[in-house]
């Protein structure tokens, strides 16, 4: 999202041992407690361009935090901050 999906990352998958169950990790780089509720999280804007607009739009922690809690934290909490494509 911070890249508006320029960079993307491997994804990989985790199994313990004591279940067969898989899971996901993501690496997350702030800590909510020490963020504000008006910090907000976007895209860079050095890389968005009129040709490459902002594929995300910006949000706060307590919104990410809700986001993340009504998806199930599965991977597609971010998509809730996607701009609609035209």
């Amino acid at each position: 999202m911070v890249s508006n999906e320029e960079y993307k990352s491997v994804e990989h998958r985790v199994v313990i041992k004591s279940s067969q169950d898989a899971r996901v990790s993501i690496a997350v780089f702030f800590n909510p407690a020490k963020r504000d509720a008006s910090d907000l999280f976007g895209p860079l804007p050095e890389l968005l361009t009129a040709e490459r607009p902002a594929r995300f739009r910006r949000f706060s922690v307590p919104e990410f935090m809700r986001s993340r809690r009504e998806s199930g934290h599965g991977k597609s909490s971010i998509d809730s901050f996607r701009i609609a494509a035209d």
